[in-house]
């Protein structure tokens, strides 16, 4: 079940850096395996995307995760113990640049780990560009290389029409929530 909220106009200006915007941000609850706060379109300041990593909450960890990366990030990275959670912050993946900066924030995600089991939760992704889906490529390659392991989850029904059309299915792990890639991994 997913709730609506609006936040009260000094959040509003508190959130975009001081301006005024003609109707609050609406952040997004849902009651999954993993609860995540999602700003309306029209605020885009590093302190929101720092509140939105900052609101995420799992239900299903026993163990804190732990933050890694920088609020100018477009993912956020949470460890625990041998498990990496990398959720996207940005609802589209389709600019060339910021798909090159994913790319590099996921890689440098996975680098400090031997056998990383990586799970990459799409729960925020409504467009993703082709070159995202080759940007996936390389890191599943990536963690291949380094004797690790890949889930995909929470995929939009539009996306994951497009990883059965591109056949990427069957390259990836593909799970409904988070909970199931979790429970997949070996």
């Amino acid at each position: 079940m997913i709730r609506k909220r609006k936040f009260p106009a000094e959040l509003c200006k508190t959130l975009s850096g001081g301006g005024v915007h003609s109707s609050p941000p609406v952040f997004l609850f849902g009651s999954t395996t993993s609860c995540i706060a999602r700003a309306a379109l029209s605020v885009h300041s590093a302190d929101a995307r720092f509140f939105m990593r900052s609101a995420m909450v799992s239900s299903s960890e026993s163990a804190p995760l732990e933050f890694l990366m920088p609020p100018s990030s477009h993912i956020s990275v949470r460890k625990n113990d041998t498990l990496i959670r990398i959720d996207f912050i940005d609802r589209n993946i389709l600019d060339e640049l910021n798909i090159h900066q994913i790319g590099e924030e996921l890689i440098k995600a996975i680098e400090s780990e031997f056998r990383p089991k990586v799970v990459i939760v799409f729960s925020n992704v409504e467009h993703m560009s082709s070159a995202a889906f080759g940007t996936l490529m390389k890191v599943s390659e990536r963690i291949k290389g380094r004797d690790g392991q890949l889930r995909l989850c929470e995929i939009q029904p539009r996306i994951h029409e497009a990883f059965v059309m591109l056949k990427l299915n069957r390259l990836f792990a593909i799970s409904d929530t988070y909970a199931t890639a979790v429970a997949s991994f070996v």
